[in-house]
């Protein structure tokens, strides 16, 4: 008493009795007592939820190993013998005591935690699933009171035919763990409406150190806003892809009669160019013919400043056919499907060359060829497209200066797809490397046509057949230096038809 207030009592009965009303802080008591021995007294001790944590001391004659298991082994935390030591039952005391406080302050930070906690967490014990805990936030949630003690059937008996017991049973009986994700549940409110709730629940068994199941562990999030504005965002996006859907068909409707509309627009076109390139040919070729035979038959009565014009008409009439010529190829180019084969580039070379040999004899060019590779495409296309490159440096060279054509082959990986890259480069006039997207467009020339013949389409053409060819184009050059195009053709078309 020196050390401590101490209680004392008379025996095991009297003991528990002021164990419930003093809740000390250490019980010290003998094992063999009248009306309730130490052991009842430990049991009834241990089973109460108000002084199960309370630590006990037993202190008593019955000495040996034997005696100090049995007194352990029933859920005594220290066993001392008679005669004893008082000074070793003062630290024995003290620290138990300070043991159980540090213990108790531990739980009180944990309980706190577990009860600021934003799930609800109920724990329920035994088969009729008794709230041992009954989470204070069920308040705050549900507006209901605190229903710790009762089972959960009589705390809510609205949920009778929701499932939610059967749920309880099978966890309790099976040890399963069941989670149920946006669970619609319909509480009752105070005022005698109803509250819907959408709630995601998880039940787990828990057990005791033995392993065996002792209840059922609940937590619940509210997800009910979350739910909500989903539906609502879902609801929102089943409209508007209503709307857009009806959006789409009537712009694709559109799209099919502006199709239809252009594709009869361009039918009327291909057939007017075709019909206005062979009704022109024929007058040009009048113009031409009756020219010719002028100067001919008559070039002699005629006066020098008469001769002149007469070249000149017979020089128009010649563009002019050429022109018509130019026209017809290039628009009809997008109408015709060409099958596509494999393609020898360097054939392809040697042909051009012999159909253009009286103008490389005439213009004394040189060629440094390379060896080319192989493509798929169509024939007559890649022969135009490089006939009319050869033909466009045998066309612009400078006077008086050897002509060398340069075509080089290399291969490239763009984009994932295997190219066979060809530059043909000569050393003729050149032109302004700023005029280098403008030589591709239709019926555009950088030079005078008094200087070098040409219709302004065959470069436009080069490009509209490697863009069939799913290739591309480009060119370099340099005033009175020269020009290179490069042109990208891919090995192997995807399709059959180009």
């Amino acid at each position: 008493s020196s050390h401590f207030y101490v209680i004392p009592a008379l025996d095991g009965e009297d003991a528990f009795e002021k164990i419930l009303k003093y809740k000390p802080e250490l019980v010290i008591t003998d094992i063999m007592m009248p009306r309730l021995d130490g052991f009842g007294l430990l049991k009834k001790h241990r089973q109460h939820p108000d002084t199960r944590n309370i630590p006990i001391i037993f202190l008593s004659a019955r000495a040996g190993e034997e005696s100090k298991v049995e007194g352990l082994h029933a859920g005594a935390d220290d066993y001392l013998t008679k005669p004893f030591s008082a000074k070793e039952l003062i630290v024995r005391i003290s620290n138990h005591i300070r043991i159980n406080r540090v213990r108790r302050e531990t739980e009180q930070q944990f309980f706190q935690l577990f009860q600021q906690a934003p799930a609800l967490i109920n724990v329920m014990k035994g088969p009729e699933h008794k709230f041992e805990f009954y989470h204070p936030r069920n308040k705050e949630f549900l507006g209901y009171p605190d229903f710790t003690g009762k089972t959960v059937r009589e705390a809510f008996p609205n949920l009778e035919n929701q499932g939610i017991f059967e749920i309880l049973d099978d966890v309790y009986l099976n040890g399963v763990t069941i989670q149920l994700k946006e669970r619609f549940i319909s509480f009752p409110d105070e005022t005698g409406g109803k509250m819907d709730k959408y709630l995601t629940i998880t039940y787990q068994p828990w057990y005791d150190i033995r392993g065996d199941i002792q209840g059922v562990l609940n937590f619940a999030l509210d997800v009910t806003e979350s739910v909500l504005i989903r539906n609502r965002i879902e609801e929102n996006s089943r409209q508007y892809a209503s709307r857009l859907e009806a959006e789409v068909e009537k712009r694709t409707q559109e799209l099919q009669r502006l199709n239809i509309s252009l594709k009869k627009s361009n039918e009327d076109l291909q057939q007017f160019a075709h019909v206005a390139s062979h009704d022109l040919k024929e007058p040009v070729r009048k113009i031409k013919m009756f020219a010719s035979r002028l100067i001919d038959e008559y070039g002699t009565d005629f006066p020098d400043k008469g001769k002149e014009f007469l070249h000149k008409i017979l020089h128009a009439s010649k563009r002019m056919m050429s022109m018509i010529d130019g026209v017809l190829n290039y628009s009809s180019l997008n109408a015709t499907k060409q099958k596509i084969q494999t393609i020898d580039l360097d054939e392809i070379l040697k042909s051009i060359q012999m159909d253009l040999e009286v103008l490389i004899l005439e213009k004394g060019a040189r060629f440094n060829i390379s060896r080319l590779g192989r493509i798929e495409g169509s024939h007559v296309l890649i022969y135009q497209l490089f006939y009319n490159l050869i033909n466009n440096a045998l066309k612009f060279t400078k006077k008086n200066h050897e002509l060398l054509i340069t075509i080089t082959s290399s291969k490239e990986l763009i984009d994932g797809i295997a190219m066979e890259k060809i530059t043909v480069t000569d050393n003729g006039i050149g032109f302004d490397q700023d005029y280098a997207q403008e030589i591709f467009y239709s019926f555009i020339r950088l030079n005078s046509k008094d200087s070098y013949e040409g219709t302004g389409l065959g470069l436009s053409l080069c490009q509209k057949i490697t863009e069939r060819h799913n290739g591309r184009i480009s060119a370099e050059g340099k005033l009175n230096e020269g020009a290179s195009f490069h042109v990208w053709l891919p090995e192997v078309q995807p399709v059959h038809q180009i």
